[in-house]
């Protein structure tokens, strides 16, 4: 997996913290791969993948992406979008593939996404003098 730098910011009542923004080095540059923006959560996988998810009403959409081996831009494996139709309460699930094309996904194949792609924790600490060395001799891990 390539180096990722997670940028933190803290919720309304600073007790949690999420992903602002995920950065990556490339020939000795900090480049920045993606950002959070408002209606919008990102997570990062057991297997190294990050998801992004937004919400609106009944609908909601995850992007699914990986980070190439020495690439500066994330790859988009997956593009899911669940849309709740209210006429005949139906939710229907796609993979979109490209601006043109999309595949319906049963609930069973939607379930092996995300148990394949299962977000992980990040543990965060105040950035403070004690804790960098603590950091750095091993003490305090960062997950």
């Amino acid at each position: 997996m390539e180096e990722l730098i997670i940028i933190l910011r803290s919720d309304t009542d600073s007790t949690r913290y999420v992903i602002h923004d995920i950065r990556t080095y490339v020939n000795g540059s900090v480049i920045q791969l993606i950002q959070y923006n408002p209606g919008m959560s990102l997570e990062l996988c057991e297997n190294g993948a990050i998801t992004e998810t937004w919400g609106l009403g009944g609908d909601f959409g995850e992007f699914y992406y990986v980070l190439p081996a020495g690439g500066s831009e994330l790859e988009k494996i997956y593009y899911i979008v669940c849309s709740y139709n209210a006429d005949i309460d139906e939710t229907s699930i796609s993979n979109n593939i490209d601006a043109y094309t999309s595949e319906r996904l049963t609930e069973e194949e939607y379930q092996s996404i995300l148990d394949y792609y299962k977000e992980i924790t990040i543990d965060s600490y105040e950035m403070n003098t004690e804790n960098i060395s603590l950091l750095r001799d091993g003490t305090l891990t960062a997950n």
